[in-house]
């Protein structure tokens, strides 16, 4: 078991919500939750959330992992998920 404590902000603007997960070993795992890619806003909602995620990827001193969550009933990756996907992927290089 790995003991959790946890702040969300939640409103109309990006927010970061850091999940902290304390190993066994003592060392600290950050999660940033983000908005989701394909807001229901519309793609100019869309444009700014990715916009708003790959500013605060830059900032980071490093990154170990991302981790993207589909509902289960999606067969597959629509268009927009791609390029979003790619857009992050870019900003990590």
């Amino acid at each position: 078991m790995i003991p959790v404590s946890f702040l969300i902000t939640i409103n109309d603007q990006f927010q970061e919500c850091l999940y902290e997960l304390t190993t066994h070993n003592e060392k600290i795992l950050e999660i940033i939750d983000t908005i989701g890619f394909g807001d229901t806003r519309g793609q100019n909602q869309d444009e700014k959330n990715l916009n708003e995620i790959s500013s605060y990827i830059q900032n980071l001193t490093h990154l170990n992992a991302s981790c993207s969550l589909l509902k289960p009933n999606v067969r597959k990756l629509y268009s927009s998920f791609k390029s979003s996907v790619r857009h992050i992927l870019h900003c990590l290089r």
